[in-house]
């Protein structure tokens, strides 16, 4: 990814929201759900999802797992509509993001 981004001339995070964006696997879903997070924080459902271009489902049920993980935070928004359940980065979860390790960057036989 640090290849084709500076090759194309793009950040990594782009193309990490991209894969996100296109990709059926959990994992790069999961990712960029929680670098959404971090970097639009505080944000709500909709706001990830319309950032990734996912189905506010998706992110919505990625979101529920973080919050049991205790790596997300839940508060509240006051909006003129009413109150909106918004999400933030717990200590953990910046720790999850910042050791985050890709299958394909492990050795053979390397366990994550």
């Amino acid at each position: 990814m640090s290849e084709i981004g500076r090759v194309a001339k793009v950040s990594r995070q782009t193309l990490y929201e991209l894969r996100a964006r296109y990709s059926d696997s959990e994992g790069d879903l999961r990712l960029a759900v929680l670098q959404s997070v971090a970097w639009m924080q505080p944000t709500t459902v909709d706001e990830v999802a319309e950032h990734l271009g996912r189905d506010a489902a998706d992110v919505a049920r990625t979101l529920s797992g973080f919050v049991s993980e205790d790596l997300v935070d839940l508060g509240h928004r006051l909006t003129e509509d009413g109150e909106e359940v918004e999400f933030d980065l717990t200590p953990a979860g910046v720790s999850t993001l910042d050791n985050w390790v890709f299958i394909e960057d492990l050795e053979p036989g390397e366990i994550p």
